[in-house]
């Protein structure tokens, strides 16, 4: 596939800025709630446990709902490029992308706080386990200019 002198690489690397930012903010905030902790300066709270049942159910039903999101934006991205004809600049398919790479951050980024907060408020290491998935995921789905190929793949059929 040639990339044309107008391509997405820019935007690419504007849509890391945003995917990196949402990442070094769930380090930070899980940091600092965990040092807090660890210091004494801020006392879990008995009887908050059942934050980790909700945690429990959260993550799953988000990681979930941002791996469906995916194929549902491919798939609208297929219809719209078959309505079109098949044919036209690959990337013209840019915006599916980033739209997609910013509604499945923000579904992976929020659990994970919700983990810190979980944390911060019950004192459970295991509430930590959420913002480490998060950010485990976050960098597996971090916006690359083959991520992007791949989405054109998925749309087009194009190698």
């Amino acid at each position: 596939m040639e990339t044309p002198s107008h391509g997405p690489t820019g935007t690419i690397g504007t849509l890391k800025i945003l995917v990196g930012a949402l990442l070094m903010g769930l380090i930070t905030a899980t940091g600092v709630m965990f040092m807090l902790v660890q210091q004494g300066i801020h006392q879990p709270q008995p009887g908050l446990e059942s934050l980790l049942l909700v945690l429990a159910i959260l993550w799953p039903v988000t990681a979930g709902a941002s791996l469906l999101i995916k194929g549902a934006m491919v798939k609208q991205a297929r219809t719209r490029w078959e309505a079109e004809g098949g044919s036209g600049d690959d990337n013209a398919l840019f915006p599916h992308f980033m739209s997609m790479t910013i509604v499945r951050a923000a579904l992976l980024e929020g659990p994970g706080l919700f983990g810190a907060v979980t944390y911060l408020m019950t004192g459970k290491p295991l509430a930590l386990i959420a913002p480490a998935l998060s950010i485990a995921a976050l960098g597996l789905m971090f916006p690359t200019e083959e991520k992007f190929r791949e989405l054109v793949r998925s749309v087009t059929g194009k190698l």
